[in-house]
């Protein structure tokens, strides 16, 4: 949000890219079933798009809204 503070922002950040990195560990493990796997991918795009600062492709909202 455009009133956030730098702190706020920088732990923001940190959660997302610890989920990326948590959404790519779980989806890439080997007894993850197939539609698991596929899930957790498009989550961690989903994530991977928003520790960048930008929104996911066809998501509503601001971008960079991490909820």
């Amino acid at each position: 949000a455009s009133g956030d503070s730098d702190e706020r922002v920088a732990r923001r950040e940190t959660l997302a890219r610890r989920i990326v990195s948590h959404l790519f560990v779980v989806a890439h493990h080997p007894h993850a079933p197939g539609l698991m796997r596929a899930a957790l991918g498009e989550a961690h795009a989903h994530w991977l798009s928003l520790a960048h600062g930008g929104a996911p492709h066809g998501a509503p909202g601001a971008a960079g809204t991490l909820h």
